[in-house]
């Protein structure tokens, strides 16, 4: 499934494809309104975990208007199903993410602009809870660590703290090197 913002008077292309020569099978494109008045909404607070029912074939709206304008971190989980989730505002989608249990999301946010996640899971028949905390962004600066030699055949492990602290998204990428 495909979800965008249409304006009236423009014109749209989809383009579609085959991953491999030989399949064959049917594209069905249809439009549907939707409208963020006529469903309830879930206010959302920084560094406020927040837990929200969805029943089968039911989706949710998060909501978040922040007061100062940067970047935010929001962090989504559940624990059983996969599920889509989408950001947007009241002028377009900003990101979505499909079939995924947890998604992290940093995105540079506009003062007094309401910004909505809609939440739902993939199968129609899943039902659940999911945990959204919305975070303002801090970015990691450093890692301390102590220095690990090994050689050929060894195997070890070091200890490293994330610098500073608070940052938001603290789990650094690890890379092989010398």
């Amino acid at each position: 499934m495909i979800e965008c913002k249409l304006e009236a008077g423009k014109t749209y292309y989809l383009k579609t494809y085959m991953l491999e020569s030989g399949d064959i099978g049917d594209f069905v494109l249809s439009t549907s309104s939707f409208s963020f008045d006529s469903a309830e909404k879930v206010e959302l607070s920084v560094d406020t975990e927040k837990e929200v029912n969805i029943g089968a074939g039911e989706y949710k709206l998060l909501t978040y208007t922040p007061s100062e304008a940067g970047k935010y971190f929001f962090s989504i989980s559940n624990s059983a199903n996969e599920a889509r989730y989408t950001l947007m505002n009241s002028d377009y989608w900003i990101f979505t993410a499909y079939n995924s249990t947890n998604t992290n999301l940093t995105y540079d946010m506009q003062a007094g602009q309401e910004y909505i996640l809609k939440a739902k899971f993939s199968e129609s028949s899943a039902s659940g809870s999911i945990t959204v905390k919305i975070a303002k962004y801090i970015p990691v600066t450093g890692i301390q660590c102590e220095n690990l030699t090994l050689y050929p055949g060894d195997n070890g492990w070091f200890e490293y703290k994330v610098l500073p602290e608070n940052a938001t998204q603290p789990s650094p990428n690890c890379q092989e090197g010398n």
